[in-house]
């Protein structure tokens, strides 16, 4: 995607083509797609963090019957 000139020097941008605008108005369905998936990797890690705690104060208790 050209922007155009600035100070003699041509800028570009280079999008997938999801996200291209041509200069009018797109809905923004491409981010929300990031949106969820940010949404699920939080999720996935906090259980994950909440799994590793369980798992290790079951160790910590079968020591301490030892």
């Amino acid at each position: 995607m050209r922007l155009g000139q600035h100070g003699g020097q041509e800028h570009h941008l280079h999008l997938p083509a999801q996200q291209i605008l041509h200069g009018r108005a797109a809905t923004l369905v491409g981010h929300m797609h990031g949106l969820h998936a940010r949404d699920r990797l939080e999720q996935f890690r906090r259980q994950m963090i909440a799994g590793a705690r369980a798992h290790a104060g079951i160790a910590q208790c079968l020591g301490v019957g030892l």
